[in-house]
This record gives C-alpha cells, structure tokens and sequence, in this order.
C-alpha cells in the first residue's frame, strides 16, 4: 500500500456548534491533505489488512504504511516524563478491534484511573471516563471520524527495526508534527499532536502488534512510552467495549423538580444559518457574553461576520446532560438521544466540578449556561410544554444584530479575566436590541 502524500488532497468540512454554521476551507494545503489523510487513514489501513492472508501484516517497502493486526490486546507499562522529571507509571489494559472500529484503554496509577473507550453507543462514539464507582465522571462525545489511537501510523515511514524485550521489530517513525498551524484543526484528531510539535513512532512485532509507542511532544517537554506485553491475537471477549456504568447514568441523568418556565437564549451564527432552534446549541447572556468577549476560540465575530439572534421560549427544567450538535450530511443533528433540554455550567467546562458536582453544572442554577435542544423533545403545532412529553416550545425570535456590533458595545464594562456583571447583562441585552 502506497503512503498517502500531503499534495494529494484537498477538503472542506462543515460544523454546527454552539456559534456557526458555515463552510470552512482549509487554507494550506497541507492542511486540507492533513485533514483528508485522517478521515482515509481507517479505510486505507483496514482495506490493506482485509486482503492480507498473513498475520504479519508489516510491509516493507519504501513509502508503505504500517499495517496492524486487526484484533488484539495486551498490557502495558505506561512511562512518562515532563519537563525532565519522571512520573508515576501507569499499568495499561488495552483491547483493539479495527473489525468493528472499537478500542479500550485503562491507565490505573497510585493517583488516577481513566478509562477511554471508542464504540458506537448511546448515541455517542466516544467515552472518557476519570476516576471508578459512584466517584467517576463520564465525558461523551460524537466524532465525525471514530478515534483510533494508531491512525497517525497513515503518515509514518520505516525506520529500521528495534530490540523490545529481546524480541526484534519494525521500526516506524512520523516526521514532526508541526508544519501545518493548529488552528487549522479545529475537533480533528491531528490537532493535538500538530501543536505539540509530536514525533511519533511505534515498534511493531511479526504478528502486526505493536510492542512499544512512544511520543515526544517536543513543546510542551513531554515523553509517553507504552511497553506493551502479554499479547494475544484476536477478537476480545464481547463485553469488553461497553462503555462504563457510570457514563449510562450521567446521560440519562434528569433534574429533579423541573417546572415550566420562559426563558430567554442566545445564539451566535452564520449569516446563512436558518433561523430554527431544534437540534441547536444556545446560550444564556453570560455564556454569550463569555464567546464574545473573551478572545474564545469558538467564535471571532469580526472575521466570521457573524449574528447574535435573541430567541424566547418555553422549556422544562428537568435538565437534561447538555449535548453538542452538528451540521453533517445536510441536516443538523444532536450527539447522543433523548427529548431533555441539555444544560451545562459553561464557564467551567475544562474543570470537572463545581464544589461536589460531576455532572458539569448541568442541576446548578447559575448564571453562564450552554443548552441544547433536541428535535426530540419539541413541541409542536402549538401544542404546551408537557403534551406527549414535549420539552420545549412556543418559540419566537425577538431580534437578530450584528456581533461584530453588539460585541464593539458590550465588550466594554469588565476587566479582562473579571466575572460578568449584571451591568454587563444589560449591556449585551441593549446592545443587541439595537
């Protein structure tokens, strides 16, 4: 199987998060490569192994592509470095099976436990989940591209062979991952290893399994190294790839004593976008205020030339977990299932809690909340908040303004890094009324 090369490809992709729903094109065009390599690196590995009749599945010519036994697990012993000084190893249990676009890994230290899954299920594609018992917290997520943890491999060269534990392997290594801006990556896999400057390499054994990946990232001074051992070839037992109990609890997770109440959210658009709620991301003025104000890589109003519209409607309180959606395909569509209004605590969406909580603000009455509302949940031919199980509904469009606008005017009241006020509230609220 040929390499495929950075000049082959170009590409657009398309999605509708909380702020836009526009067509973005790559502007490098090894970017557009980069980003075509990643959605193909699946196909082209698992189209390459199908025809395979050996176990070994390494290839040896010059530009060729690692090949990786399709069904297997192991151990491993996790190292890691930063900034020179060694950390706590991890011992790891790993399951793969490329046959079905699944894996696992549990990482247990003397500190943590995670626990990553990809698999179909539940609505979502895939699990992060920190800590174990009624302790864990669950993260779920819908890619575009299921992750694999070896689809980097697409880009990699042989590099000779290696000695792992006395036993020989093919040596494959990624150039440095840094030639293309990060900001061009916007949800793509690549994007964490382009901007950490990453070289990557794994040490592959005769039977298509890895015995040892390592990866340097070179600007954030950090090494991993996964020695892996008691390898067997083959699918895994079945249940093996059910996602954590704790991750079922979180998302069919309702807040008690729910009401219906009229509210009033924000969302920040493309021109273009239609002027619909369901199966959209909104805000509450604080969290809107936050996107506009302070430099969010989310949203830049003033180069995407994007609206603010003021939406009011009727929902139900029982919150439900707060879902991302998308514009794939030609419709719009929420990750995960259910008819509850989403609702997350979004200025604190890279902690894991406020105080006690695990569920990301979702039952926390406080100020700065991202939403979602889920087509399944709508109310419709005027029917009231409640009818059938509807969610949400009676909704109406009070005015749509410029961000660029309401940002130059409501931008203006809080210190960089200080807390929103109610006067900065009013501020967006005038502003946006024109």
């Amino acid at each position: 199987m040929l390499r495929l090369r950075a000049h082959d490809f170009t590409t657009t992709f398309q999605q509708d998060d909380l702020c836009e729903s526009v067509v973005e094109e790559m502007s490098s065009t090894d970017a557009c490569a980069l980003h075509a390599l990643q959605l193909r690196a699946r196909k082209s590995i698992s189209k390459t192994a199908r025809a395979s009749t050996s176990n070994s599945l390494l290839e040896g010519d010059l530009g060729s592509s690692p090949m990786i036994s399709r069904t297997w697990s192991g151990h491993a012993t996790l190292s890691r470095s930063a900034m020179g000084r060694e950390l706590p190893k991890s011992m790891v249990e790993f399951w793969y099976d490329d046959v079905n676009h699944r894996y696992r890994r549990l990482d247990r230290n003397v500190a943590l436990t995670t626990d990553q899954l990809s698999v179909d299920a539940l609505g979502y594609n895939s699990f992060f989940v920190v800590g174990e018992g009624h302790n864990a917290t669950c993260v779920a997520s819908l890619n575009e591209v299921s992750p694999n943890p070896f689809d980097w491999l697409v880009l990699a060269y042989r590099n000779g062979t290696s000695q792992i534990n006395g036993e020989e392997c093919e040596l494959w290594t990624t150039p440095v991952f840094s030639e293309v801006p990060s900001s061009q990556y916007r949800g793509d896999p690549f994007r964490f290893l382009i901007s950490n400057g990453t070289i990557a390499s794994a040490c592959f054994g005769a039977d298509g399994v890895p015995r040892e990946v390592t990866m340097t990232l070179e600007r954030a001074r950090f090494d991993l190294e996964d020695v892996f051992s008691d390898i067997h070839v083959g699918a895994p037992p079945e249940g093996t790839f059910a996602p954590d109990a704790s991750c079922a609890q979180k998302l069919g997770l309702r807040c008690p004593a729910g009401q219906t109440s009229q509210i009033d959210l924000y969302r920040i658009h493309g021109p273009k976008e239609n002027l619909v709620m369901a199966d959209r991301n909104f805000a509450d003025p604080a969290a809107s205020l936050n996107l506009l104000c302070k430099n969010s890589r989310i949203v830049n109003a003033s180069l995407t030339n994007a609206w603010v519209s003021h939406w009011s409607l009727s929902v139900n309180t029982s919150w439900g977990v707060y879902r991302k959606c998308w514009y794939r395909e030609g419709h719009n569509m929420c990750e995960g299932s259910g008819g509850a209004v989403g609702r997350q605590f979004a200025l604190m969406v890279h902690s894991q809690a406020i105080g006690h909580d695990t569920t990301m603000g979702q039952c926390i009455d406080e100020a700065g909340a991202w939403y979602t509302l889920p087509s399944d949940g709508h109310c419709v031919d005027d029917a009231r908040v409640g009818a059938g199980g509807c969610t949400w509904g009676s909704e109406h469009r009070v005015h749509s303004a410029s961000a660029a606008c309401v940002a130059a005017r409501a931008c203006t009241t809080s210190a960089p890094g200080a807390a929103f006020t109610a006067d900065d509230i009013e501020a967006f609220e005038v502003a946006l009324a024109g």
